[in-house]
């Protein structure tokens, strides 16, 4: 408690004994064992009345409780990134494979109809396309065209 050596309590000694004399040093020797045991006792009282009156158990129970769901939060706000994550991974190996099979797919048109982009009406890139590269009706094959 106080960190004191043998030299100390020595020292202590020798001043007790110098200035209390020899006959009266047993006296305060017990007074003050008396005295330190009171007051051990009397803390030890107060620690087991205030673990009663707070009761430790149930706040710890508490605490375990709420880090489990503050741990269960966090798992379900990261599984949404990790299932982007792993949609982008794949999607990323899927481009980067050489040997896909069959021809690369066209990416799908964007529709800015409904967005007001453009008119309904007039004909799309791929159809004006398509359009000129089949024959009108009625259209004969000239010479050397299949």
């Amino acid at each position: 408690m106080f960190n004191l050596g043998v030299p100390e309590v020595f020292f202590l000694l020798v001043l007790a004994l110098i200035f209390v004399g020899p006959k009266r040093l047993p006296e305060i020797g017990k007074a003050i064992g008396g005295m330190l045991a009171e007051l051990r006792k009397a803390t030890t009282d107060l620690k087991s009345g205030l673990e009663k009156e707070v009761d430790l158990s149930e706040i710890r129970k508490m605490q375990d409780e709420a880090t489990a769901m503050r741990r269960e939060i966090g798992e379900l706000a990261a599984a949404p990134g990790r299932i982007l994550t792993r949609e982008v991974e794949s999607l990323q190996q899927e481009a980067a494979a050489p040997d896909a099979p069959g021809p690369a797919a066209e990416p799908a048109p964007l529709d800015p109809v409904g967005m007001g982009l453009t008119d309904p009406e007039r004909p799309t890139r791929e159809e004006r396309a398509r359009a000129a590269a089949s024959p009108a009706p009625g259209a004969t094959p000239e010479a050397g065209e299949p």
